[in-house]
């Protein structure tokens, strides 16, 4: 998609292809096209210092990755600090025990909570 669309800009106006044309020869809807374009569309800077538009797919991926990361619930442990500081000091050894300092695993430390509450 990303030669096509960028081939089709060194057109000229004349012979450029419609989006709805650009659709049909990748098969796509018109609708899909056009969110596509609007996620990869960067700004270019030509050797005679013009800008123009062009798609990157390279950009629509970040893109896309970016707005998956921003899916789902946030963290249980929210702003609970002294939690959060608490499991760090388990995964880490820092917790003291009468034998010495002592490294639990995830697993260990959910079972400890459980148990603790």
């Amino acid at each position: 998609m990303e030669y096509l669309y960028n081939q089709n800009l060194k057109r000229s106006q004349k012979e450029r292809y419609t989006q709805k044309e650009l659709a049909r020869q990748l098969g796509w809807s018109e609708a899909t096209l056009s969110r596509e374009l609007k996620r990869g569309m960067v700004k270019q800077q030509a050797s005679d210092l013009t800008t123009y538009q062009a798609y990157s797919s390279y950009v629509a991926q970040s893109n896309v990755k970016k707005n998956w990361e921003k899916k789902g619930p946030s963290l249980k442990i929210g702003q609970d600090h002294q939690l959060a500081q608490t499991i760090e000091e388990m995964l880490l050894g820092k917790a003291m025990v009468s034998f010495g300092e002592l490294r639990y695993s995830p697993t260990a430390i959910v079972m400890h909570f459980e148990k603790q509450g």
